[in-house]
């Protein structure tokens, strides 16, 4: 007979409660069998954590463990028989465990599985005493089993909330447990568990956590995780090669193992609140420790506190790319489905957090994350903002298509329990055509529902819906048109197209926004039924008179319903008697195209509406007359920057060609004179002469031409005397001086400019002052202070100069004059280093050198200096100035430099010197100065939104100036070191603030591209190698030419039959979102070799023969019947002054024919684009 008892509660299960989560575990110290479960209450939901003691009486080996383990399980009904089997496990685990009762653990290096699992039992009666504390202290430093009687009644202890402030300041309590747990972890699971848990329990406080860390707990988990993990590597290779006995004994040790780590990760989680703790454990690579525990999905509760842990560490960003290394979107898809509601909604929350990541929201879909969550969006919160992530990936919203969400979704927004999330979720999956079906239902039901309930509720959502649904061609545009009632009682229309529009016309006219937004809704929608009888809805509703008050209202009223006014009108266009309809609102369009033609999208949409018009053979007729308004529109368009727009008037202009002759002459002469404008320019202007450059090998110097004659004009004395006048005033006008400061009037012609100059004059107005203080005191500080200002001065002088240059393109300069802000900055701060290195050179001979000390009691060892610097502003002579002991200098020189500091900082807006300082690096100076205001904020937080920015350079600078000023005079008559130290504190702040402004501009100025950039543009270069027909991007150069413009070039070689319009459109388009300007070279793959051939053998060719005419007669004019223009087949590598550009010039041979018709026949061999954002040149 087995005599045991049962504590804790009642042995069966109460009627009305679920058991979850329940585990069988063996007493650390009693032979015992300690059951855990989860009791919810099914009425109240009400969740509790229960335990069970079944204590075992006479266990000895004699005991027959599977006819004890009947008895346990008649005894307590709660354990479940699929348990059997850990039941007996645990069983034989305590029979054995007694007969090692008096037996001592081997040491930590011959630990074995089967010694794991030694413990020793106790008399321990579950009854503690806080007054006992020291007893159980004592036991700390006894044998193991005593060990764990007493850290198991320090366990009980710290369960109780009022026990843990007094157990904290027992320092030798924490060092005993520290010290029983560096020991003896790895000997005895229970005990270190038992330890661990007890530092858990102070954890969940902040004001005990630094108690753990001054015995560093933390360390300690992380030291005894790492080796844990180890070992329970070798144990799963080991377990393999065991017999059933020992392998049962293995299993139940790495059980004990991975409460061990659950009881760890819990302390290491509560610890990581202070963020800079849970940097120091993301160094110490916890990241891959914990997902290597999602490995071990036996224990429940390791599994929890691992997913809560990488929650946490989910809220960073850094820590997302370990979590994405490792795996963790697979781990966690392994974990589904999930019973246990609490490691479900964690696990929901984790991928959410992951889900912001485009590549993990793919991966997630990919792995079948949606079939999982799309159930479970009826009971949880957490699932319906998981799921809505998941529909913004376009494979997310297909596999929406077969699940029941969309049935989920439909039925909780008609019934109203459903929230944005939800409305959101459907107006994503609409985008899908198979899901949109799907909320339509056969019949159209579910289209009726969700209009009705729009217009009841005036639910933007639910219209936003409903315009997505519009969007897909086929059944569901038909429902718009056949569908026969709006609710399922009452037979409204036969047409739902009517209602739309009268919704759409009453609301988007109304001033109240909800209104408005819905009737724009509606309109939308309207637009995109291509299948609706848009000729009897004209007279119907009274379209074309709503439309035409529209169209004539300001552009600024409502710039978006004008544009889908416009779209409807594409879309009725489509129909010839709607068309017929919209022709007197002709002049009203082409006015808009003219108000609106910086709107690209409004562009595109009227010329597929002109588009329309012209497709109808009729009404073609009519609009392409020899003055047609509308081809000339089409005709301008036609060489757009927007692909869209261009691809919109080819397609215009082959209609127009087709039905007028005139117009096709007119076309083809246009784009005759847009591909050989270069070439056009030269034949009219002229080549621009240079000294040294051979225009035409025939030329001869002196040669006259026909029409060089004396036409026998002569101008008299009068005349002579008065051109002589004239040239002497222009020349002055031109001189140098002139020339140079016309700028400086350029600048004054708008408002920041005429704030410049103030700003100019004052600093100017400093600097003198600040010259008259340093002859007054012969200091050297002082001396820094003004120089500091001429720096201050020189500073807004470029930021003028910066406002009058051109950034057009020049004969010099292929990008303008845009490096010239990059250059003064650049000059204007190596300036101010150098005369910091100067005044520190200054500063050591006044220290080290006795003449130069005595320069302050009336020596003139500095007189030279300071005549030279009175010379620079005129004002000074160079005089002996005994030295004075007045004190204003300082202060007045103090006034002045802070006056220049902070006028060259902030009197202009957006100047290139601005630019610089927010963009560069932080300088040594600005680091010290945001310890400093750190450490202030901690003391008074309210400061924090004034300091914990980063404080402008110049202001600090201004700062340290006048901190040095201020200190040299209150030293000054002390000691003589005062000056020299302060004017070297001051040159070392000078030299540091500058050095990241000049090394910031000096990269820009070496054709650098950014660092932060590169992989960027690596990205779209792989991205415009796919392209069909591109064979190969090469000799690509990318940098930066200004603050705010990146430039590049390549070559790109294409195949034989490659469309090279095309494929310099999609290249540019592939590089436009990271390059301004790109100039790219296309060269067909034939054409190659040859390219390279020729570029090796002819060196620098620039053009070579252009415009030479076949007649050898005429050897300088063009012949009208025929006209060859001819480049040669080498390749050009052309150095652009100024900017270093290297272009690759592939040329073609192309002959013209047929000059007054302007048509073009040419036989190209390759061809060669520039293009950048403004447009597109063909060379």
């Amino acid at each position: 007979m087995y005599l045991f008892d049962i504590s804790g509660g009642s042995n069966n299960q109460m009627q009305g409660e679920t058991i979850d989560n329940l585990t069988i575990d063996a007493h650390p110290t009693e032979e015992a069998i300690v059951i855990k479960y989860r009791s919810t209450n099914i009425r109240t939901h009400h969740s509790s954590d229960c335990q069970k003691l079944i204590n075992l009486k006479d266990l000895n080996d004699d005991v027959d463990v599977p006819v004890l383990a009947n008895v346990v399980m008649e005894k307590c009904t709660i354990i479940p028989a699929v348990m059997r089997q850990e039941l007996e496990q645990m069983l034989f685990y305590l029979q054995k465990r007694a007969s090692y009762r008096n037996k001592r653990v081997r040491s930590a290096s011959s630990l074995s599985v089967t010694d794991c699992l030694t413990t020793v039992a106790s008399d321990w009666s579950g009854k503690v005493d806080i007054n006992q504390l020291d007893g159980y202290v004592e036991l700390l430093y006894e044998n193991t089993a005593e060990k764990s009687r007493g850290a198991q009644c320090i366990l009980e202890l710290a369960k109780t909330e009022a026990n843990l402030e007094s157990l904290a300041k027992n320092e030798t309590l924490i060092g005993a447990l520290a010290r029983v747990f560096r020991e003896d972890w790895k000997k005895n699971f229970d005990l270190a568990t038992t330890i661990i848990q007890i530092f858990v329990c102070f954890s969940h406080y902040n004001q005990f956590q630094t108690t753990l860390s001054h015995y560093k707990i933390g360390a300690l988990c992380m030291n005894a995780m790492e080796y844990e993990m180890k070992r329970g590597d070798l144990w799963a290779a080991e377990i393999k090669s065991l017999d059933e006995k020992n392998v049962r004994k293995c299993r139940l040790a790495i059980r004990k193992q991975q409460n061990l780590l659950s009881a760890c990760i819990s302390l290491l989680m509560n610890l990581a609140h202070d963020i800079n703790v849970e940097l120091k454990m993301v160094r110490r690579d916890i990241v891959p420790i914990l997902l290597h525990c999602l490995n071990l999905r036996d224990s429940a509760e390791l599994t929890l506190v691992t997913v809560q842990f990488l929650l946490k560490l989910s809220m960073f960003e850094e820590n997302k790319a370990a979590l994405d290394h490792g795996d963790i979107i697979g781990k966690l898809l392994l974990l589904f489905p999930i019973t246990d509601v609490e490691l479900r909604k964690t696990t929901l929350c984790l991928l959410f957090n992951l889900s912001f990541d485009a590549k993990a929201r793919s991966k997630m879909v990919a792995e079948g994350l949606v079939t999982h969550v799309a159930p479970l969006i009826e009971c949880d919160s957490k699932a319906l903002n998981l799921l809505y992530q998941l529909s913004v990936n376009d494979d997310g919203k297909a596999v929406l298509t077969y699940t029941d969400a969309m049935q989920l979704l439909m039925r909780d927004l008609l019934t109203g329990s459903g929230n944005e999330v939800t409305k959101a979720i459907l107006l994503n999956a609409c985008a899908e055509k198979r899901n949109a079906q799907l909320v339509c239902g056969q019949d159209g039901q579910g289209l009726a529902l969700l209009m009705e309930t729009a217009l009841n509720s005036r639910d933007l959502m639910v219209a936003k819906i409903v315009r997505s649904i519009a969007f897909h061609d086929g059944p569901t545009q038909d429902m718009f048109v056949l569908l026969v009632s709006w609710t399922a009682v009452n037979i409204l229309f036969q047409n739902s197209m009517p209602r739309i529009l009268d919704v759409g016309m009453k609301f988007s006219v109304m001033l109240e926004d909800e209104y408005a937004a819905l009737g724009l809704e509606f309109i939308g929608a309207a637009a995109l039924i291509k299948v609706a009888d848009w000729g009897s809805l004209c007279s119907s509703c009274q379209l074309v008179e709503w439309i035409g008050e529209r169209l004539k209202a300001s552009p600024s009223v409502n710039v978006p319903l004008q544009l889908q006014v416009v779209i409807m009108c594409g879309t009725m266009a489509r129909q010839l008697d709607a068309a017929k309809n919209l022709m007197p609102l002709l002049e009203a369009f082409l006015q808009l195209v003219h108000s609106m033609q910086e709107d690209d999208e409004f562009v595109v949409q009227l010329l597929y509406l002109f588009l329309q018009f012209l497709r109808h053979r009729e009404l073609a007729n009519r609009l392409m007359c020899a003055d047609s308004t509308l081809a000339t529109y089409v005709i301008d368009l036609m060489h757009d920057k927007n692909p869209a727009i261009r691809e919109m008037c080819e397609n215009a202009l082959v209609i127009i060609g087709e039905h007028s002759q005139e117009w096709a002459r007119r076309i083809a002469g246009e784009r005759f004179r847009w591909y050989n404008a270069q070439w056009l320019d030269t034949v009219e202007c002229g080549l621009p002469y240079d000294e040294g450059t051979v225009i035409d090998d025939d030329y001869i110097s002196g040669m006259m031409f026909g029409d060089q004659f004396d036409d026998g004009f002569d101008l008299t004395a009068e005349q002579s005397f008065y051109c002589l006048w004239c040239n002497l005033f222009l020349t002055v006008l031109k001189s140098d001086l002139m020339m140079k400061l016309a700028w400086l009037w350029a600048s004054a012609s708008h408002v920041q400019g005429q704030r410049g100059i103030v700003a100019v004059w004052m600093c100017l107005c400093c600097a003198a002052v600040l010259a008259y203080c340093v002859s007054v005191s012969h200091s050297i500080v002082l001396m820094s202070a003004m120089w500091i200002s001429i720096f201050a001065l020189c500073s807004l002088l470029s930021s003028l100069y910066s406002m009058t240059i051109t950034h057009k393109a020049m004969e010099r300069f292929s990008y303008g004059l845009s490096r010239v802000p990059v250059l003064t900055v650049f000059s204007t701060t190596v300036l101010a280093q150098l005369f910091s290195i100067f005044l520190s050179k200054e500063s050591f001979e006044h220290l080290l050198s006795p003449g130069h000390q005595g320069a302050h009691d009336a020596s003139t060892s500095h007189e030279h200096d300071i005549g030279t610097v009175g010379k620079c502003f005129c004002i000074i002579p160079k005089t002996k100035i005994m030295y004075s002991y007045s004190s204003w200098p300082y202060f007045v020189g103090a006034v002045a430099s802070s006056i220049s500091l902070l006028l060259s900082a902030y009197a202009l807006k957006n100047q290139p010197f601005q630019h610089v300082l927010t963009s560069s690096g932080s300088s040594s100076l600005q680091e010290h100065a945001a310890d400093i205001c750190h450490a202030l904020c901690w003391v008074v937080p309210g400061l924090s939104r004034l300091l914990l920015p980063r404080i402008n350079s110049m202001v600090l600078l201004a700062a340290v100036s006048s901190i040095m000023l201020l200190l040299c005079e209150h030293f000054r008559h002390d000691f003589t070191w005062a000056d020299p130290v302060c004017c070297l504190v001051l040159s070392v702040a000078i030299f540091s603030t500058m050095w990241p402004l000049s090394t910031y501009t000096g990269m820009i100025l070496l054709q650098t591209a950014p660092p932060h950039l590169l992989n960027q543009i690596d990205r779209c270069i792989s991205e415009a190698s796919t392209i069909d027909g591109v064979l190969e991007i090469r000799s690509r150069h990318f940098w930066q030419l200004d603050f705010g413009q990146l430039v590049g070039t390549m070559d790109v070689r294409v195949r034989r039959d490659a469309d090279e319009q095309n494929v310099l459109t999609l290249v540019t388009d592939k590089m436009s979102s990271v390059v301004n300007m790109l100039t790219v070279q296309i060269v067909k793959d034939a054409a190659w070799q040859s390219v390279e051939a020729s570029s090796v053998r002819g060196g620098h060719s620039h053009g070579g023969e252009q415009g030479h005419s076949q007649n050898a007669e005429d050897k300088h004019g063009i012949q009208e019947s025929s006209v060859h223009c001819h480049e040669t087949t080498s390749c050009e590598d052309h150095h652009d002054g100024g900017h270093g550009r290297n272009h690759y010039i592939t040329s073609f041979d192309r002959q013209v024919t047929n000059t007054d018709l302007g048509y073009v026949n040419s036989s190209v061999n390759s061809q060669s684009y520039v293009h950048s954002n403004d447009g597109i040149t063909y060379h």
